[in-house]
């Protein structure tokens, strides 16, 4: 899965690597939260993506998935 912030423009597009329960990743230029991965059967982890519709206080969409 590929992510980009859009809560600063310097950051770049992010490649997930395969997820595990509990991982979080992060913006490396603004420290955002992008994505947490859960595990609801076990042994199939999945990245579930915050902040990926349209806020009307922000503008814009905060997490934009590139790739799934």
């Amino acid at each position: 899965m590929k992510l980009k912030c859009n809560v600063c423009l310097e950051s770049p597009t992010l490649e997930l690597p395969k997820p595990t329960e509990g991982d979080t990743s992060y913006c490396p230029v603004c420290d955002k939260v992008l994505a947490h991965a859960y595990e609801d059967i076990p042994g199939k982890p999945f990245w579930s993506v915050v902040d990926n519709e349209f806020d009307e206080s922000h503008g814009f969409i905060p997490v934009e998935i590139i790739e799934l």
